[in-house]
């Protein structure tokens, strides 16, 4: 029988919308009839470690257990669910004396569960991204910090073991190793590699240098699934234990290896950490959608401040937000010629410049994709964010807009299922199609007849008629992935796959999408093709219009995304080691945008110069903090903020780019925005409310 810690726990339970913690009674009871005395855990990745044994779990803050809850239908009239032990051996709460307080016992010990380092980690994050101390918001990290599975046994912690460190750094450039110096004397920095820079090297490089000083456990975050195969691959051919997240949860807890994962491994189970590095980590999907909407890399800087350890984002192009949370220490960067070599050529077409009767495929582009194409096995990739086939319209007699009769918004082509919603076989909507869309020359600016419209806004259907001269005949102004691909076809004469966002990578393996010369969709396919003879983006003036204008709703860092994905693309066209095997080639009319010039100059400096000047003169993150509140109680929750704003006498003000230290601002659509000069003074003002609001989201930026 394992050691019992006697006396009352603290749990805070996984139910929704219960926010306190409640104290329990640790017996004997709680333990598991019988443990064997050992048990080979997990295998042992090298030969030279020893084998790992386990022993019972010994109850301690993070701790998974079962405990009794309300009133269920069982025989003791109970029901029970999980929680966690937040405290150890607390007195409990018996200022009731004619009514003493029930203690409930432990009903089980489930698992192990995160350390207590992390514990407090998550305390922090329920206020950062919650803006809330009630222990409700907590539970959402704790469950991202809990095993997927249930471990009945702890895995005892093992040494770290792996090749002679020395010969590791010797293997490195020595280029490499000077950054790699650099970055660690800081505790929070920023790494600047190019996109076909080998950072792997730069993580083994470190990884070297810190294990030759302490054998606590390093954490490194990848963006992609992909991306976090390529680095366990690598670092376990030059021999390092590695425990990928979340599978690898009982390695990482055993620590004496390199605990690897993407988003979610940020919360990974390490009770003493070493170092914390962030590959691209200017990368979006570092950056929760859901609410909580948390952030890895921010995260990770956290745990690493908390073990007084170096964090590194590394990064091609750093986003503001990076920036201005390494400071006061600036970016780390190789030497200028080292950093354009290992950046493919950027070719821009300047649309102004072209005929505009040859529409977005100008001559250049059919006979780059002529070229490209006359070598059998090449590729060529074309992003086009605009989903659809004809989405704006005008009639071909008089040039009137073709606009909604209900809500005067741009009228679209109609899909095949509402043009001809009795067609069933897949022959029958293929002939619809033919009839009803018809384009002549494959070039922007067409003659279209489809027999119906549509409204995208309120779904109307309306016929094929102008409303101002009754014709019935209309001529293309913006073509949508879909149509745009029909007319890149007919010109080409290649065949051409049409890649959805709806279809996983495994999806179009079976396929034989993947294997067509002509690879057409939205950004989504940067995410499914891993190389590619050219990549064009048809027409980029949209990506780096996004967000332009915005000031707290939406995606204000719209022009940072766009810089993001010409990253992705790089990496489609060249491989680790600087050679390039083709060419990035961007449609635009705005080639002096800053975006464009930083991409095709290697300099991000000329982007996020630009931005934060922007930023700051707009008050966006990071020189303020922001929160978007939204729902249908959004308006009674942001009164009630202004009432306490008065009462704790917070200045008040109501025009963007006041220097009040709060602000409050309807957004219009049911939004309100909460601005506050830092994120102590925003995440406690909306701590200081109690939310009584049911329907209501809060997004903290």
């Amino acid at each position: 029988m394992p050691q019992v810690v006697s006396g009352i726990v603290r749990v805070t339970v996984d139910i929704k919308g219960v926010d306190k913690e409640f104290d329990y009674s640790l017996t004997v009871s709680a333990f598991a009839p019988a443990y064997p005395k050992t048990k080979q855990h997990f295998e042992p990745e090298l030969p030279s470690s020893k084998a790992v044994t386990s022993v019972p779990v010994i109850p301690q803050v993070g701790t998974v257990v079962r405990v009794p809850f309300g009133r269920g239908t069982n025989k003791r009239g109970l029901r029970f669910t999980k929680g966690w032990i937040t405290a150890l051996n607390v007195t409990a709460d018996t200022n009731d004396q004619l009514k003493p307080v029930e203690i409930k016992p432990v009903e089980k010990i489930l698992s192990i569960g995160p350390p207590s380092k992390v514990v407090e980690l998550a305390r922090w994050a329920g206020w950062r991204w919650g803006g809330s101390f009630r222990v409700g918001g907590v539970v959402p990290f704790l469950n991202l910090a809990s095993p997927p599975k249930m471990y009945k046994l702890a895995p005892v912690g093992r040494e770290f073991v792996m090749r002679d460190a020395l010969k590791a750094l010797a293997a490195v450039d020595n280029e490499l190793v000077e950054v790699s110096k650099k970055a660690l004397g800081m505790k929070k920095t920023v790494v600047v590699l190019p996109p076909l820079y080998n950072q792997f090297a730069f993580v083994e490089s470190i990884l070297s240098t810190v294990q030759m000083v302490t054998s606590a456990t390093p954490l490194v975050l990848c963006p992609t699934k992909y991306m976090l195969d390529q680095l366990v691959q690598h670092l376990r051919s030059h021999g390092w234990p590695v425990a990928v997240m979340p599978q690898d949860y009982d390695k990482a807890y055993a620590g004496g290896c390199v605990v690897v994962g993407t988003r979610s491994a940020a919360w990974a189970p390490i009770a003493d950490l070493s170092v914390g590095i962030v590959l691209d980590a200017h990368d979006s999907s570092y950056i929760e959608q859901h609410i909580p909407t948390w952030n890895a890399w921010e995260t990770v800087g956290k745990r690493a401040d908390q073990d007084g350890v170096p964090c590194i984002c590394v990064s091609p192009c750093p986003t503001v937000e990076l920036l201005a949370w390494a400071l006061p220490n600036e970016a780390v960067r190789l030497p200028k010629s080292t950093e354009r070599r290992f950046w493919p050529k950027i070719r821009v077409v300047d649309l102004k410049d072209q005929d505009p009767y040859q529409g977005i495929f100008p001559d250049l582009i059919v006979d780059i994709f002529n070229s490209a194409l006359s070598e059998p096995g090449k590729q060529v990739v074309c992003i086009l964010n605009r989903i659809g086939g004809a989405i704006l319209m005008a009639c071909a007699k008089c040039n009137t807009l073709m606009r909604c009769e209900d809500c005067n918004y741009p009228l679209q082509e109609a899909p095949v299922s509402a043009e001809a919603p009795k067609t069933t076989s897949k022959v029958e909507k293929e002939d619809a199609v033919d009839a009803n869309a018809v384009a002549s020359g494959g070039a922007n600016g067409a003659l279209l007849r489809p027999s119906m419209l549509v409204c995208k806004r309120c779904s109307t259907l309306q016929p094929l008629v102008c409303g101002n001269c009754g014709s019935q005949r209309v001529r293309i102004l913006k073509l949508g992935a879909n149509r745009a691909a029909k007319e890149l076809s007919l010109l080409t004469r290649k065949p051409l796959s049409v890649i959805s966002g709806s279809k996983s990578r495994a999806d179009l393996l079976k396929s034989d999408l993947l294997q067509a010369p002509i690879i057409f969709g939205t950004e989504t396919v940067l995410h499914q093709i891993h190389q590619a003879a050219y990549v064009v983006f048809v027409d980029f003036d949209r990506d780096l219009m996004s967000g332009a204008g915005e000031t707290c709703i939406g995606s204000y860092s719209g022009r940072q995304m766009a810089l993001e994905m010409l990253v992705k693309a790089t990496r489609l066209v060249g491989y680790v080691g600087g050679v390039v095997g083709g060419r990035v080639i961007v449609q635009t009319r705005l080639p002096e945008h800053e975006v464009v010039q930083a991409a095709s100059q290697a300099d991000f400096t000329l982007f996020t110069n630009m931005e934060a000047r922007r930023r700051q003169r707009l008050g966006l993150p990071p020189f303020k903090a922001v929160a978007i509140l939204s729902g249908e109680d959004a308006k009674e929750y942001a009164l009630a903020l202004e009432e306490y704003k008065n009462q704790a006498g917070l200045h008040i003000a109501s025009v963007i780019g006041d220097t009040g230290s709060v602000q409050i601002v309807d957004n219009g659509k049911g939004q309100w925005s909460v601005k506050a000069d830092n994120y102590e003074i925003l995440c406690n003002l909306l701590a200081g409310v109690v939310r009584t609001a049911k329907k209501i989201r809060i997004e903290i930026k």
